[in-house]
């Protein structure tokens, strides 16, 4: 059970996610609802913290005439009771934008560019960790961050590199992935598609 509410510069409570916890259900915001309401990234970070890893996402709320999401309902499971399911697949709720990522792959193996990095080291692209080894035919090399960790890091196993460490890992192409700032992403990727590296949407 997470509390709501709480004031954001202050940890998320969790109560009752100990070693026997198999499972958490929670709705989570990707945008600021509510004075001091905690986001799908705090709440993510607060599980993985506890052995816990997202699953599935469900009831995806938008808003605008450009459809941003806004809210989610998502599901949560033990390390070990994920590494199970993986093995024996169960039916999975896709969130839209994992069939963007999905297509987004699919041109990168028609245009034959095996190394690819993710551009955008946020909640986007931690939702996307279920679907980051689907293919052989395609690697995900590295997550670029324009403000990475000084110590380094690590997103869905990727490490976290900067633009220009990414420049240096002869990449055959770049993915952005955000949901808020992919406008901005591409301008900033300017300088992978100058060098002839492109940059997918």
């Amino acid at each position: 059970m997470l509390a709501r509410g709480i004031p954001r510069d202050e940890p998320i409570v969790v109560l009752d996610v100990g070693a026997h916890t198999g499972m958490i259900y929670a709705e989570a915001h990707l945008a600021p609802d509510c004075e001091g309401a905690a986001l799908f990234s705090d709440i993510d970070q607060t599980l993985r913290d506890h052995g816990l890893r997202l699953h599935q996402i469900h009831e995806i709320t938008t808003r605008g005439d450009d459809l941003q999401t806004v809210q989610l309902d998502a599901l949560w499971l033990r390390e070990d009771l994920l590494e199970t399911i993986r093995r024996n697949p169960l039916e999975r709720v896709t969130p839209p934008w994992a069939d963007l990522f999905r297509r987004a792959l699919d041109r990168c193996a028609r245009a034959g560019r095996t190394r690819v990095a993710l551009y955008g080291a946020g909640t986007h692209t931690r939702t996307l960790e279920p679907w980051l080894d689907e293919r052989d035919d395609v690697r995900i090399v590295a997550v670029i961050d324009d403000n990475p960790a000084p110590s380094g890091g690590t997103v869905a196993g990727r490490p976290v590199v900067s633009p220009d460490e990414a420049a240096s890992l002869d990449l055959d192409a770049v993915i952005l992935s955000s949901d808020s700032f992919e406008d901005a992403l591409w301008r900033k990727s300017a300088r992978f598609r100058d060098a002839g590296v492109p940059v997918f949407r």
